[in-house]
């Protein structure tokens, strides 16, 4: 892989192996020198298996609060998701 490099008005440009908007790390170690690692995901993703609940088994395990629901409701409103990435 080629070294990333400093252009004219010292941005650190990727070598071409790394697709463009990667994320990566930079550690700038001394005046000269900087170690950049592409961030990679990892391919296992935990997850936990929950059988669905039927409506009258959600109200029978979850009785009515609407104070909670009210607060659900808010905390619901004030959340924004990001896009999923492709």
């Amino acid at each position: 892989m080629k070294a990333a490099t400093l252009d004219a008005r010292r941005r650190l440009t990727m070598p071409p192996e790394i697709a463009a908007l990667s994320a990566v790390t930079v550690e700038h170690t001394d005046k000269d020198t900087w170690v950049v690692r592409r961030v990679r995901r990892t391919k296992t993703v935990p997850a936990i298996v929950v059988p669905p609940l039927a409506a009258d088994e959600a109200h029978r395990a979850f009785g009515k609060n609407s104070r909670e629901e009210a607060f659900e409701a808010a905390m619901a409103s004030s959340q924004t998701f990001p896009l999923p990435e492709a």
